[in-house]
């Protein structure tokens, strides 16, 4: 019986163990359970964030090739518009040349008709500032348009004598 009592007490104590080992494993399964679900909503929180980033993410890139797409269409209407520009420019300085060169054959014409002498020769008629041929070039801007008027005036015996030769129109721009 000493050692049937023996065998027991051995037996108790091997139980008392394996229920200390087997309460230390269930704490430390519920421990790596409680660690384990922590991690899968650290993780979840960390999923739903960058998600919220990249729909931001995308949402500024829409935004900005939106913002992109208009400023093209701005950049190609100012290229027609200096295209328009250059053109306009260019058939103003033509048909300035034209008046110019209008204005030289009729001051020319003037000058041999009132008998204006050119270069060192004397004048034939008086050098009073109130004589003779001035060429006036008026600019009149009415409602986003500029016209160019280029008016002679011939100051004969104190009378002025205007004369328009040529109107020539653009936008305001023009100037």
């Amino acid at each position: 019986m000493v050692d049937v009592e023996g065998t027991r007490d051995a037996l108790r104590k091997e139980l008392e163990n394996f229920q200390q080992k087997m309460t230390s494993m269930e704490e430390e399964c519920r421990k790596m359970t409680v660690d384990k679900q922590m991690a899968l909503e650290e993780q979840e929180r960390l999923r739903e964030q960058a998600a919220e980033q990249q729909r931001s993410v995308e949402s500024d890139l829409d935004t900005v090739n939106s913002q992109l797409a208009d400023m093209r269409v701005e950049l190609e209407a100012a290229h027609g518009r200096v295209e328009a520009l250059e053109t306009q420019l260019s058939q103003t300085e033509e048909s300035r040349h034209e008046v110019e060169v209008k204005l030289s054959s009729i001051i020319s014409t003037l000058r041999r008709t009132v008998g204006i002498s050119t270069g060192d020769r004397t004048r034939s008629r008086s050098s009073s500032p109130r004589k003779g041929l001035r060429l006036y070039y008026h600019y009149y801007s009415v409602v986003g348009t500029v016209s160019l008027i280029s008016v002679a005036n011939i100051f004969i015996s104190g009378t002025a004598v205007p004369l328009t030769l040529k109107t020539i129109s653009g936008p305001a721009s023009f100037r």
